[in-house]
């Protein structure tokens, strides 16, 4: 199954909650080896009888795993859902470790665009806005908890 790995959501997430919780947004750019060892270490947030032998058994991994995978519903830069999720991924422990050490290549600070993209959002201006967010693509996954 093709999954789109969208900005679209995360930054309708930081509008939504930038009031409240927000003071600085980031883009972090990772290896593609780190993306992907990262499903090496992942459970799945929630029991799915196609991926787990047992309630248990899935129980027992999401305990131990230090990465956690779920599918949100997706949505697009005006807040309508679209017809495929996006992959929210949560990190732990020894996870958290090779994110910083290993795997994280680059950090920006997104804020000022972010605020800038909202302005056009609310002016309605989606010329704008399109020209500011980030090219998408289709991520092939190789295993189901991907």
């Amino acid at each position: 199954m093709e999954r789109k790995l969208s900005a679209d959501g995360m930054l309708c997430y930081c509008f939504l909650c930038s009031a409240v919780w927000f003071s600085l947004l980031t883009f972090t750019r990772l290896t593609i080896t780190g993306y992907k060892t990262q499903h090496t270490y992942a459970c799945l947030s929630h029991f799915d009888p196609q991926v787990h032998e047992s309630h248990e058994t899935w129980a027992a991994q999401l305990q131990n795993a230090p990465v956690r995978i779920q599918w949100d519903p997706e949505r697009d830069i005006q807040m309508n859902k679209l017809d495929y999720r996006a992959i929210q991924i949560g990190l732990s422990g020894l996870a958290v470790q090779m994110y910083v050490k290993e795997w994280m290549v680059g950090i920006e600070d997104i804020t000022d665009k972010v605020i800038q993209i909202k302005k056009y959002i609310d002016q309605q201006d989606t010329s704008a806005t399109d020209l500011m967010l980030p090219d998408e693509k289709i991520y092939h996954p190789t295993n189901r908890a991907s």
